[in-house]
């Protein structure tokens, strides 16, 4: 694959009267076979640990969702971009094969 990074971008304001921010997070998959169960899997936990460091989540995801919390917003956010990327990346390689 051409390029094995994910940028998890995130822009918006977590916590009112905060500035807004905006931060990217790569997260490689160049060592991994994203075809392979495997692959996915460590792929999916590497987004995950991506994600909460750039939405700043410190707390159990089920507690802020039940608080509707903007980090678990910005959390969901990275994280479908991520699998947009993801499944681009590999629509390319099946092109390319």
């Amino acid at each position: 694959m051409k390029a094995p990074l994910i940028a998890l971008a995130v822009a918006g304001s977590l916590v009112a009267g905060s500035p807004a921010f905006a931060e990217t997070v790569a997260v490689s998959y160049a060592d991994l076979n994203i075809s392979s169960p495997e692959g996915q899997h460590v792929l999916a936990h590497r987004i995950h640990r991506a994600a909460l460091e750039v939405c700043d989540v410190t707390e159990q995801l089920p507690a802020l969702r039940i608080q509707h919390s903007p980090k678990v917003e910005c959390y969901d956010n990275a994280v479908a971009s991520a699998k947009l990327q993801i499944a681009s990346a590999q629509r390319a390689h099946a092109a390319n094969s």
